[in-house]
């Protein structure tokens, strides 16, 4: 049986953390106004978390490419897949009856709202978040062309496909972006690898920082702070000169949130005295357990925060962490709860 790597545990942890502090704020970009102490609050802790689901797909990548782990293609669609499938479809229909409970508690409900909710879960135009399972689908889908090739790749070689991968993936898209380069147009912006399918380069990074990163933490650190501080600064500038703009900073495909992504896994990545204290460790690998958990249910803790008048609109710099601490509990409950039921998880959590 192969050892947990504390590192990844580390990662999982903060990572489902940095999702949860996103959703909460997600709000706040729109309704502070622009240069008050809230709305920079938001920018601030808004881009400080953006790295969270590549963190994800480099954590996924440093797992399930790892030359150690063999998965068959039976396994993978009968167990791994068939697992997100069923998951998804399941938190999917949850989330829509939550929904339609709610209206029924506000007097708002219709009974054309039910069939409404059937076709939005069969046509897969399922609750916001839930997008990250259908890309992990992909990522396995393609999992036994992605580990052959990189269980052979040379260094030299897995650094090119990486900077290949970079520039059409995230540099190139963010580039045709700006209107100075509109005109450029047809076959040239067909270059451009959609992050569903270039999200595969991130598990491959976090394969590859697995296996032969080894600079020092402050090298990383360095990265990751810079990425911050780009896209803060990005972010201030875009929202005063071109609002419509300004969220590319924010997207997984962003150049600043690739930095973070980065740095911050090969800081963790390379921490001794984070990743050989016991105590330290039990804990984050507690968290990164229940991580699938947490990220399918928290947006029910979201829901009701709101309905009972719970937000950020006080004190944004304080109420984005304090909330997502507290969220993280009750879904880390609830995970606890849920666990305990065999099919459940088995299958959905």
């Amino acid at each position: 049986m192969q050892t947990r790597d504390n590192s990844v545990d580390i990662l999982k942890a903060i990572a489902i953390f940095f999702v949860l502090m996103i959703h909460t704020l997600a709000s706040g970009i729109e309704i502070f106004q622009i240069n008050t102490v809230n709305w920079y609050s938001t920018i601030f802790w808004g881009s400080f978390v953006r790295s969270a689901v590549p963190l994800f797909f480099m954590c996924s990548g440093a797992l399930l490419l790892n030359p150690k782990k063999e998965i068959t293609i039976k396994n993978l669609y009968t167990k791994n897949i068939a697992r997100i499938i069923i998951a998804l479809f399941f938190w999917a229909s949850a989330y829509e009856a939550f929904s339609i409970l709610i209206a029924i508690s506000n007097g708002t409900f219709y009974m054309s709202m039910i069939k409404e909710a059937i076709k939005r879960i069969l046509f897969f135009d399922h609750h916001f978040h839930l997008y990250f399972l259908h890309i992990m689908i992909i990522v396995y889908m393609f999992l036994p062309a992605t580990k052959v090739l990189c269980k052979y790749l040379d260094i030299k070689t897995y650094k090119y496909i990486l900077v290949i991968w970079s520039i059409v993936t995230i540099i190139y898209p963010f580039i045709l972006m700006y209107p100075k380069f509109q005109s450029i147009a047809s076959i040239p912006r067909r270059w451009i690898l959609n992050f569903t399918y270039g999200s595969i380069g991130y598990t491959m990074l976090g394969d590859y920082m697995n296996r032969y990163s080894s600079k020092k933490p402050r090298f990383y650190a360095l990265i990751f702070i810079s990425g911050v501080i780009a896209t803060i600064i990005g972010m201030i500038y875009f929202s005063n000169y071109a609002p419509s703009y300004r969220l590319i900073l924010w997207d997984g495909a962003s150049p600043t949130v690739l930095m973070m992504a980065y740095g911050l896994y090969g800081f963790i990545k390379h921490s001794s005295n984070l990743t050989n204290n016991l105590k330290f460790t039990n804990f984050a690998s507690n968290i990164a357990k229940a991580s699938f958990c947490i990220y399918l249910i928290h947006d029910f803790f979201n829901i009701i925060f709101r309905s009972i008048d719970i937000t950020i609109n006080s004190n944004a710099f304080f109420m984005i962490p304090a909330m997502s601490i507290l969220n993280i509990i009750l879904s880390f409950i609830v995970y606890l709860i849920l666990r305990r039921i065999p099919v459940v998880k088995t299958y959905l959590i």
